[in-house]
């Protein structure tokens, strides 16, 4: 470092002080550092907007479709279905009237399980319920079992229809 004189004041100031400490007079040919800047990242706004929407709304129905198909390939349920009622009144009680009433259930589901079934007689005049039988059923995957409930209680004079059905599941009648 090298001093030189202030071409103001006199006195002697460093040759790379950008003014006299003395007097402030600015010292000509100083040397004067570098600043470095550092690099502008310059963002550029978006020209397309509608196409981001689009894309951001295409990203999440993508997301929203995965998270269905995960939901339904792992999920395990048992659902029983009634189908192909049949009666007849061929029961063999010795000397009384009877009505059986066939019912076929389906295992729909894609796991085993076991489910209340029933069959109903109703009064065709009224609807009121005239018998109600029931049983547990347990059946495989795609297993379908026609049941026979046999209804001894029935009168001769009784004008009834036929329901099967299959109780909600956690029905504890």
């Amino acid at each position: 470092m090298a001093l030189r004189f202030c071409t103001e004041c006199g006195k002697e100031v460093s040759d790379r002080a950008l003014a006299c400490p003395h007097c402030g007079h600015p010292v000509e040919d100083a040397i004067v550092p570098q600043r470095v800047e550092p690099p502008l990242v310059v963002v550029k706004k978006n020209s397309h907007p509608v196409l981001t929407v689009i894309g951001v709304i295409a990203i999440a129905l993508a997301a929203l479709g995965g998270i269905a198909i995960l939901i339904v390939a792992t999920h395990k349920e048992s659902k029983f279905v009634a189908r192909d009622p049949a009666s007849d009144d061929t029961c063999t009680q010795w000397n009384d009237y009877c009505i059986n009433v066939y019912c076929t259930f389906d295992n729909v589901g894609n796991v085993a399980g076991q489910q209340r079934v029933r069959a109903q007689l109703l009064d065709t005049a009224s609807g009121t319920l005239r018998a109600d039988h029931y049983d547990d059923l347990t059946l495989a995957p795609q297993e379908s079992q026609r049941l026979k409930f046999s209804f001894p209680e029935a009168e001769l004079d009784w004008r009834v229809s036929f329901v099967c059905s299959v109780d909600p599941k956690g029905s504890s009648k």
